[in-house]
């Protein structure tokens, strides 16, 4: 007899379960081929609108808030006229935002940020500017230079001619290297013109707060050439120039990358006001500095140093006068 041949079936598989084993599996490539799809087209669609003419942003539609008041009607002709270099692009352009901020910070040296870039479809942009404000004079001969609290050089008019803003410059510098570079637009190109800056933003910050620096104190101008000591000049040290010509050593200002172990403008201001306290206006006074850790110093008749120490008020002994 023949041995029984011994047979082996395969398992089968139940077309449910092979169903709902596949049924993710097709909808995950079935979505991945509508993202395709669509992104194909949403790109051709988007490379349309992108050089559709009706979406272009002509330099001439851009909308901005009124520019300042205290800008002469020059610099307004000059700063628009400047805008019209941006270059004409998509409301749909990549990084527009981005890319329009960068050339209308370069269009103009007036131009100091962009605030806010609003889309208005389809071919307008509403743009907010942040200008740049002349702080601080410079006399150059004739000329008079006009720059902000960077030390950039704003603006230039004869001296002759009161100022064409609608505000004066409060504050003059003074002691500046006569050969230094200087030229519209740009950084002074002598640092002692950006230090001296720098502390007339911070002065006339403390003077327009509630808490003014001292109004029995006028400050007039900033000085920045070098003072002398024993041990030479001192380089990026200011001063202040009060209306009464006392000189009050300041420093630096807090904003100077040199300056950051200057003492805090607080400080030196409740500094100047203890020195004040005892010498009314710094009637008499030559000097005075508030830019010491401890109590402030004043020189009076070309005398010597003498440490202003803090005012106690202390109440006679019992029995004593």
């Amino acid at each position: 007899m023949k041995a029984a041949r011994k047979t082996t079936s395969k398992p089968r598989i139940d077309p449910r379960i092979l169903r709902d084993r596949l049924t993710p599996i097709a909808k995950v490539v079935a979505g991945v081929l509508v993202l395709v799809v669509f992104g194909l087209v949403g790109e051709r669609v988007a490379d349309a609108a992108r050089k559709d003419p009706r979406f272009i942003v002509d330099p001439t539609l851009l909308v901005h808030g009124q520019l300042p008041h205290w800008m002469p009607n020059e610099v307004v002709t000059n700063v628009r006229e400047h805008l019209r270099s941006v270059r004409p692009r998509s409301i749909f352009a990549e990084r527009f935002e981005d890319d329009l901020r960068a050339e209308l910070r370069a269009a103009s040296w007036w131009i100091e940020d962009v605030r806010t870039v609003e889309r208005l479809f389809p071919n307008r942009v509403r743009i907010d500017m942040i200008m740049r404000k002349p702080i601080a004079t410079i006399d150059r001969g004739d000329t008079c230079l006009l720059v902000d609290g960077q030390g950039r050089v704003l603006y230039a008019e004869p001296r002759s001619r009161p100022t064409a803003f609608g505000f004066t410059p409060r504050l003059q510098i003074r002691g500046a290297a006569e050969d230094k570079f200087v030229e519209l637009g740009e950084i002074a190109g002598d640092p002692q013109i950006v230090a001296g800056a720098r502390v007339a933003a911070e002065v006339l910050d403390v003077c327009s707060s509630e808490r003014r620096i001292l109004p029995r104190v006028q400050i007039q101008a900033i000085d920045v050439a070098h003072p002398t000591t024993g041990l030479g000049a001192i380089p990026g040290v200011v001063h202040l120039v009060t209306d009464r010509n006392v000189l009050i050593r300041w420093g630096r200002a807090r904003s100077d990358p040199s300056g950051s172990t200057e003492q805090p403008v607080e400080r030196k201001v409740k500094a100047l006001e203890r020195v004040e306290a005892r010498f009314p206006g710094l009637s008499g006074l030559d000097e005075v500095r508030v830019d010491l850790e401890g109590d402030p110093m004043y020189k009076a008749g070309g005398g010597t140093w003498i440490r202003c120490e803090e005012y106690k008020d202390e109440a006679a002994a019992p029995g004593k006068p």
